[in-house]
């Protein structure tokens, strides 16, 4: 169930008096201004309405725990599960307004998923009762999310600079580079990044003239744990990658707690050529044959990389251990893993999430390939091509060890209609690439719109306290968690057909 306490609306209303009071508005604004206006339709007299539809859903949640106390064998889950009823009947009564009951909620879910992992070692009985209580939680999402979508659009650009004094930078470089007659020009920050801040730009110094690239972490770090969501993180992957021959841009230097240019850690890289032919949704019309082909062979390449041993012990996100785990239990390890930090993190409210966690972990397709690097989101706003080439691939904070067929149900998801998959995958088992079993491609197309369902959650709330401050983030309550709940639903629906 979906929400918003009334620090969201607060919040949208301080965005929209900062957009108001900005004398050199830029035209785009209108785009922050529509994501604000439509935080505003989740105000307080959803809270009314939002609050009956839990203490509904609670109510048909104790019916459900009823039957499974009838049924379950294990004397400690009984008595767990008879507590949860007896508190799920109570928030079923609670009075008509109650601030904190949407997270009230989502705890009792918490603790329902506990018990449900409990089943699942306790025997086949037990994890389909719990499997259909999922599957219900999953469907009350989707009903509940008529609760206010309003479309929205991206942000706008940040000013000249964005975070970053260009003179700062200038005087940083010519220590590194030991030029002091180093300058700097063009600078471009990149529209649109939720994770990071990416700025383009030129020097001209005694060397000549060099592109290159900033990859900067935002203010507040929305994930740490798992992956590379950090630039101290995914550096040493990109050195690695550059140094296997790997088409990835080579990092010059990572900047961390610098005096001279104040703020988050960023990496200085060279521009690669080439240009994105689309964005996280995909582009327009067929890609060119040409260009499918090198997406499939560099695809088939990064899954024939050798395990990065170079990386060591001090990079968690790529332990050793994970190199000796068969695919399944890497993946099994990676969805805990994104599941604890859904839990530590502070997050709006989204009960659905629980049910879909449990479907998932009960589904991990085994697999006889062994595990690889995957990039994790690759699609047309990771790539950039040249001259019908692709010269590089982009944005490495999803990175981990795993399934390949992970990689190949993320292009399935964000690039189908763009592709001939028979065509596309033919092409990738002819490089050296394993062919997959499609139902675990359609498995990890489930794996990744939970995942940004989980993002989206933990981004919202941090908006909505304060720690991320531009207004594009306000756009995943009425865009980006609607559509993830209701695909992934839509998706487990069609798992049996």
């Amino acid at each position: 169930m979906l929400v918003l306490p009334d620090r969201i609306r607060d919040a949208t209303i301080e965005a929209l008096e900062l957009l108001a009071s900005r004398s050199d508005m830029p035209q785009d604004a209108v785009m922050d201004l529509r994501v604000a206006a439509g935080m505003l339709a989740y105000g307080r007299h959803l809270t009314t309405e939002g609050n009956a539809i839990i203490r509904q859903r609670c109510g048909e949640l104790a019916g459900l725990l009823t039957v499974l106390i009838g049924q379950t064998s294990d004397v400690g889950l009984k008595a767990s599960v008879a507590a949860l009823c007896a508190e799920a009947v109570n928030m079923a009564e609670a009075a008509p307004v109650v601030a904190d009951l949407p997270l009230a909620f989502d705890s009792l879910l918490r603790r329902f998923d506990a018990m449900a992992a409990k089943a699942r070692d306790g025997g086949v009985a037990d994890q389909a009762l719990f499997s259909g209580i999922a599957a219900s939680l999953m469907e009350w999402q989707v009903a509940a999310n008529a609760l206010g979508q309003v479309p929205a659009g991206a942000a706008a650009a940040e000013g000249k600079g964005g975070g970053v004094r260009i003179e700062d930078m200038q005087t940083l470089l010519r220590g590194r580079f030991n030029d002091e007659s180093l300058t700097v020009s063009e600078w471009t920050i990149l529209p649109g990044g939720f994770g990071k801040e990416t700025c383009l730009f030129r020097t001209d110094g005694a060397n000549g003239r060099v592109d290159l690239v900033m990859r900067r972490d935002v203010d507040a770090s929305l994930i740490t744990g798992v992956d590379c969501h950090e630039v101290r993180q995914e550096y040493p992957l990109l050195k690695s990658l550059f140094e296997k021959g790997f088409p990835v841009p080579e990092s010059l230097f990572l900047e961390r707690a610098s005096a001279t240019v104040p703020g988050p850690d960023f990496i200085i890289m060279r521009r690669m050529p080439g240009k994105v032919e689309g964005d996280m949704f995909g582009g327009e019309g067929k890609l060119a044959k040409t260009l499918q082909t090198e997406l499939a062979r560099v695809t088939a390449r990064l899954h024939q990389l050798p395990p990065l041993h170079d990386l060591g012990e001090g990079t968690p996100e790529f332990d050793p251990v994970l190199w000796q785990m068969s695919t399944a239990d890497c993946t099994r390890h990676y969805i805990n893993a994104w599941y604890d930090l859904y839990l530590k993190k502070s997050h709006m409210p989204i009960p659905a999430v629980h049910g879909m966690v449990d479907w998932l972990l009960a589904h991990v397709p085994a697999s006889d390939d062994r595990p690889t690097v995957v990039h994790g989101d690759i699609g047309m706003h990771n790539l950039l091509f040249d001259a019908g080439r692709l010269s590089s691939v982009l944005d490495w904070e999803f990175a981990h060890i795993g399934d390949p067929a992970e990689d190949l149900g993320i292009i399935y998801t964000v690039m189908l209609n763009q592709l001939d998959w028979d065509e596309f995958i033919a092409e990738y088992c002819g490089s050296g690439g394993l062919m997959p079993d499609m139902s675990r491609v359609r498995y990890y197309e489930i794996w990744m719109n939970l995942r940004n369902l989980m993002i989206a959650s933990i981004a919202l709330d941090q908006f909505a306290s304060g720690h991320l401050k531009h207004v594009r983030y306000g756009v995943f309550a009425t865009r980006f968690i609607p559509h993830y709940i209701e695909r992934v639903t839509t998706l487990i629906r069609q798992w049996a057909i």
